[in-house]
C-alpha cells in the first residue's frame, strides 16, 4: 500500500467511524473559501507532509453536531474548529504511525478563510 492509499484509507475511517459519513479524496489544496472551517497538520522527520481538511459551513457544523451529539442549531464556531482540528489530529496521528521514523506530528491548527496554504 502507498502511503498515498494508506491516506485514503485512514481518513475515510476515520470520518466513517467518528462522523458515519463517506469522504473521497482530493487532490488539490487551496484555501479555504469563505465560510469554510480548515485545518492542517504537519508531519515532519523522517517523512516529511500536511494534512489539510476543509469543510463547507454545513459540513462543520453537522460533523460538530454528530461528533458532540448536540443539535445542529446548538453547535458554536468553537465547536466547529475543535472538530476540525480534532480530526486533522486523528488523521495526521494515524498516518505518522505508517510512516517511516522517526518523524513528529505538529498540533493541529484552524486555516482562516482565505488563507493562503504554502
Amino acid at each position: 500500500v502507498s502511503y498515498d492509499e494508506a491516506l485514503e484509507q485512514i481518513a475515510q475511517s476515520v470520518l466513517a467511524t467518528m462522523l458515519e459519513i463517506e469522504s473521497w479524496r482530493s487532490d488539490e489544496c487551496t484555501a479555504a473559501e469563505a465560510g469554510e472551517i480548515g485545518s492542517h497538520v504537519a508531519i515532519r522527520g523522517a517523512y516529511d507532509g500536511d494534512v489539510f481538511l476543509h469543510f463547507a459551513p454545513e459540513l462543520a457544523r453537522a460533523s460538530a453536531a454528530a461528533m458532540f451529539k448536540l443539535p445542529p442549531e446548538q453547535v458554536t464556531a468553537e465547536d466547529m474548529r475543535e472538530v476540525a482540528t480534532e480530526l486533522a489530529n486523528m488523521i495526521g496521528g494515524n498516518l505518522e504511525s505508517v510512516l517511516p521514523g522517526p518523524s513528529k506530528l505538529t498540533l493541529p491548527t484552524v486555516i482562516a478563510a482565505g488563507a493562503a496554504v504554502a
